[in-house]
């Protein structure tokens, strides 16, 4: 008996390959958000951030160089802004990560020292952009928009006394295996 099998069609012909920005993770990529998975907002965030870290970028190696965005309106302009995590070790440490929140435009807004994910968006808004609640300092923070931006860092402002916003209104929630995929810079 001859032992070689002839090759199926199966074997021979690729399945369509399904769209999947981070083939790292167990995510499918039909399964992202579409808040936080579009190739060309991580295009533009890649490039800000590169340029805003650039300073640091040459002690970062390149598997520490890493990033999950959520795209989301807070000043309703009819434009997203991005909230950008820099979540591996080299840009965390025992009090929280860095956390910026980019223009529409891609241009830096706010950069963010000591945040721990999520971040909650507020019902409440000051000078019309969405305030935002971090954990920082041990503590849920309402983080305030005040001449341009927000404040870098949340752990020194009032405490958020009140419940948490509902899971709808939650950003980064990616240590709890939330639909964001990895994209480096």
């Amino acid at each position: 008996g001859d032992n070689t099998t002839t090759p199926t069609i199966a074997e021979t012909t690729p399945a369509p390959v399904s769209y999947d920005p981070d083939p790292t993770d167990t995510i499918p990529g039909d399964a992202y958000a579409s808040y936080g998975s579009d190739t060309t907002v991580a295009a533009l965030i890649r490039s800000t951030i590169q340029a805003a870290e650039k300073d640091m970028l040459s002690g970062v190696p390149a598997e520490q160089r890493k990033f999950k965005y959520h795209a989301i309106d807070l000043d309703k302009d009819g434009k997203n802004e991005y909230m950008v995590a820099l979540y591996t070790p080299m840009y965390c440490g025992t009090g929280g990560c860095t956390a910026y929140l980019l223009n529409a435009d891609g241009s830096v807004n706010s950069r963010f020292t000591v945040v721990r994910f999520p971040i909650y968006v507020a019902a409440t808004a000051t000078e019309g952009w969405q305030d935002l609640v971090m954990y920082s300092g041990r503590e849920n923070r309402i983080v305030k928009f005040k001449g341009g931006k927000y404040p870098s860092n949340p752990s020194t402002l009032p405490v958020y006394k009140e419940a948490l916003p509902d899971a709808s209104y939650m950003l980064l929630n990616i240590w709890e295996g939330g639909p964001y995929p990895s994209f480096s810079f």
